[in-house]
């Protein structure tokens, strides 16, 4: 496959001194290979109906240009709060959210060209800028005090190259491919494939999202994508389709309101379909025996073991 910055710009110089992680015992990313999947709100979803299981659950918003994990969950980010590592914003049934924000500006790498004039832009834009994101997301991942968790979401930035840092940047990630049903989608989801069939990540299934909708005229579910593409590629690599889900305009709704799905409309057949996705998923993923955190980093999350 095509990797899009040298792999030594985002594994060199990784902590060698114990973190957080080694306190969580599962680690999911949701991604995909081409944006418009609804990826963001199947993470907020799915972290909510973990923590509704009765799991201890961070999300981190590794989407570094256009975060929207604390917006989807209602949560307004506090500014600098990376004294002594980045503290976690609680969210609703106790997530502990990181996104960007959370990082103060000054300890920052660059990965914008907000702010700069003609000339700095220009000057910037020969420059490494990946290499900028990726030292971002790794002080997100590796300075974030979570304390100890059962699952630790990672919302990826749609793409191949995100896919690719993030297993070489944490290799016992597990990953979760979201996807459309379409052509262009499942051509995408091969090369992700590929790299499980070479053991270079695991990738533990599919969701096909947004397939249809219910016509109340018609009273039957309408496409609004063809079928049959994706289904059909994960197949042949061996790749289980964990759920196929259907598009409800009530998601993106409650979503804009900062209210999570699964507790705004609890009843609604998606909301039960979005259940039962999030609890198989927690079946399929590899448990690391947790180890134990430093108390007064729970303490500074304002909770208890």
């Amino acid at each position: 496959m095509r990797v899009f910055v040298d792999s030594t710009g985002f594994t060199a110089d990784l902590p060698e001194i114990p973190n957080d992680l080694d306190s969580t015992a599962s680690i999911l990313a949701l991604a995909s290979a081409k944006g418009g999947s609804g990826k963001s709100l199947l993470a907020a979803n799915f972290a909510v109906a973990f923590a509704l299981a009765g799991k201890k659950v961070g999300i981190v918003d590794a989407d570094l240009n256009a975060p929207s994990i604390f917006t989807m969950l209602g949560v307004k980010p506090p500014m600098h709060l990376d004294i002594g590592g980045i503290q976690p914003v609680a969210g609703p049934l106790g997530l502990r959210i990181v996104d960007s924000h959370l990082i103060a500006e000054g300890l920052r790498p660059a990965f914008s060209f907000a702010g700069l004039g003609e000339v700095e832009a220009i000057a910037a834009a020969s420059q490494p800028i990946e290499i900028g994101y990726a030292a971002t997301l790794r002080r997100i991942l590796f300075e974030s005090r979570f304390g100890a968790l059962d699952v630790l979401i990672v919302d990826l930035a749609p793409g191949l190259e995100h896919i690719y840092r993030l297993s070489a940047m944490l290799a016992r990630t597990e990953f979760v491919i979201v996807s459309h049903p379409t052509v262009h989608s499942a051509h995408g989801a091969k090369e992700t494939f590929e790299m499980h069939r070479q053991g270079r990540l695991r990738v533990v299934g599919v969701v096909e999202n947004m397939l249809g909708f219910n016509c109340e005229t018609c009273r039957a579910v309408r496409p609004l994508f063809p079928e049959g593409e994706m289904s059909r590629v994960a197949r042949e690599a061996g790749i289980p389709v964990i759920a196929r889900l259907p598009f409800d305009p009530r998601l993106g709704e409650s979503s804009e309101r900062g209210v999570p799905f699964l507790q705004g409309e609890p009843e609604m057949p998606l909301s039960k379909q979005l259940t039962a996705t999030a609890r198989q998923i927690l079946g399929m993923l590899t448990v690391k025996p947790r180890t134990e955190v430093v108390p007064d980093r729970i303490a500074a999350l304002g909770g208890s073991r």
